[in-house]
């Protein structure tokens, strides 16, 4: 563990900001100001003179920082401890190649889920993975193609939950749609991988923190995949077939279903087909 990582953390709540008609400001005395406008496609930075810590130039004369709606604006400004094997890479000692970080647990997960599933979209831009105080999610930030994945703020101690977290969301890498939107087959062949990358493929040498990855807390995500395991039992390549005929998971009917894999129940092709209910 660094325990005192020199990780610095702004984080900005930029669903709120972005929802905003005005641009809105992140600072902290003796800090730069992040600009940053309502369609999210820009960033500005301007160093803050500390002796004027009440009043802005955004662009369109002075405006008082205090006026900002408090839930536009978060900086949090500490020292975060984060597992080393989540970014710290080292060379093997035979000299081919390095140890696994999280960024390359994730390149790892993409090709076993495409070998498996079928190819991802390529149209879309994977920029990197981030932590937050919130469930993991794929965002879409500023609608333009690119991806970032969003994991639990507890992953960066626990670099057992971060994969299985990681896990999950490379699944809903195969067919972004740029929102929340996914049927009950994409959510539970999400919550299928991730239980099986953990069981087969989670690193030997990475430590375990007492996190049980066999249990999921939410019972939706254990009947999504219950239902979706049904459908592999019967034909293993079931998915990569379906994205043959329709790529993206959450708009692959029952019809689609029941006519590719007429042995399946035909009240599993229906609920896989629906909209996923957390």
């Amino acid at each position: 563990m660094l325990s005192n990582a020199n990780v610095r953390l702004a984080c900005l709540t930029l669903r709120s900001i972005l929802e905003s008609p005005r641009p809105c400001f992140l600072w902290r005395e003796g800090w730069p100001a992040i600009q940053v406008d309502s369609s999210g496609q820009r960033l500005r930075r301007s160093r803050i003179k500390p002796d004027l810590p009440e009043m802005r130039d955004n662009g369109e004369g002075v405006s008082p920082i205090a006026q900002l709606p408090l839930s536009q604006t978060i900086l949090c400004d500490k020292m975060t401890e984060i597992a080393s094997q989540l970014v710290e890479t080292m060379p093997l000692p035979d000299g081919d190649g390095c140890t696994f970080t999280l960024t390359s647990q994730l390149g790892k997960m993409l090709c076993l889920a495409e070998s498996r599933f079928g190819t991802r979209d390529k149209t879309y831009t994977i920029l990197g993975i981030e932590f937050i105080n919130d469930v993991p999610h794929c965002w879409y930030p500023g609608n333009c193609g690119n991806i970032i994945i969003q994991l639990g703020r507890p992953c960066m101690t626990q670099p057992d939950r971060a994969c299985f977290q990681l896990a999950h969301e490379t699944i809903h890498l195969l067919s972004p749609t740029g929102g929340r939107n996914a049927n009950v087959l994409e959510e539970g062949l999400a919550s299928h991988f991730q239980v099986w990358y953990m069981a087969n493929h989670y690193p030997c040498d990475w430590p375990r923190s007492g996190f049980d990855w066999r249990k999921f807390e939410c019972q939706s995500y254990v009947r999504a995949k219950s239902l979706v395991e049904q459908l592999l039992e019967l034909a293993p390549d079931a998915i990569r077939l379906l994205r043959e005929r329709q790529p993206v998971l959450s708009c692959i009917l029952a019809d689609d279903i029941a006519s590719m894999f007429p042995d399946l129940d035909s009240d599993v092709a229906d609920a896989l087909a629906q909209g996923f209910m957390r």
